[in-house]
């Protein structure tokens, strides 16, 4: 039997921070969830500029370990 899996795709204008970015995402992705999304897919480098047009050190603060960074110990978004 065939099964269908809604998905959601968001590529976002970066705001100028990592915490708003992250909130934009979370808001997206609870309204792609209650349209029925099921799988949610951001853009990669989501919460930050993207290193190829803005090479600025001030940016590699943003990196995170894995496992153990900030944002994957985030609650669930949807």
């Amino acid at each position: 039997m065939a099964r269908t899996v809604r998905a959601a795709l968001l590529q976002a204008e970066w705001t100028g921070d990592k915490e708003t970015m992250i909130e934009k995402h979370e808001r997206y992705a609870r309204e792609a969830a209650k349209q029925g999304a099921k799988v949610m897919c951001f853009q990669e480098l989501f919460y930050g500029p993207y290193f190829c047009q803005v090479q600025d050190p001030q940016y590699y603060s943003y990196t995170e370990k894995i496992p153990g960074g900030r944002s994957p110990r985030r609650p669930a978004w949807c």
